[in-house]
């Protein structure tokens, strides 16, 4: 067996178990779709041992949101889906510094983050966890109507403070998707929050 051979065996092989995969995470919860999303992104884009745990989804208004975006020392990620619908992305500091580690580094450390304000490097940086978690959650929801709600979103730049987030709410009512990460072995506990406009409940029964 040549080269060729080999590296097309490796690609039908890597496409299969991603296929697997994705049936049988068919017909699972939001909660344990929301937690493999997470962990399978972290794992396939930086081998990243990535648990998440507490997950947690929930249909909220805009104070509700406001509550989630003004939590103290974040980052807020602007996301753009669907048909101009904006959403958001709430990492916290913990969450973040783990992300910048392991694509910098190449691991996870326990040392003690510093306080230094985030930028949009670290935004760009933590993003690919971002949509590729959403991407997948909508594939292993399937036929649930929370799939299409998942389904399209891009990162879109950083907001700096909450108050222009809270300013860029349009919709009544929001989907919320939550959860705590226990990354690289326990070295770094951090927290996601993903906001999405509830498109659903926007549109009329017919």
């Amino acid at each position: 067996m040549d080269m060729r051979d080999i590296a097309t065996d490796n690609v039908l092989s890597r496409k299969a178990q991603a296929a697997r995969r994705a049936i049988e995470a068919r017909g699972m919860s939001v909660e344990k779709a929301l937690r493999r999303a997470l962990a399978r992104t972290a794992e396939e884009a930086w081998n990243l041992a990535l648990i998440a745990r507490e997950a947690r989804q929930a249909g909220l208004d805009q104070d509700g949101v406001a509550d989630i975006l003004e939590r103290e020392d974040q980052m807020i990620l602007l996301l753009d889906g669907p048909d101009g619908a904006l959403g958001f992305a709430c990492l916290d500091r913990q969450a973040v510094t783990a992300l910048v580690e392991v694509q910098t580094l190449g691991f996870v450390t326990d040392l003690a983050p510093d306080d230094r304000p985030l930028t949009p490097t670290d935004a760009a940086m933590a993003a690919p966890l971002v949509e590729g978690a959403l991407a997948r959650l909508a594939d292993y929801l399937g036929d649930d109507p929370l799939a299409a709600e998942a389904a399209g979103w891009r990162f879109g730049a950083m907001i700096d403070h909450p108050r222009i987030a809270i300013n860029l709410m349009t919709a009544a009512l929001y989907r919320t998707f939550e959860a705590a990460l226990d990354m690289g072995g326990g070295r770094r506990m951090g927290q996601v929050a993903l906001v999405l406009p509830d498109r659903a409940a926007a549109r009329p029964d017919p």
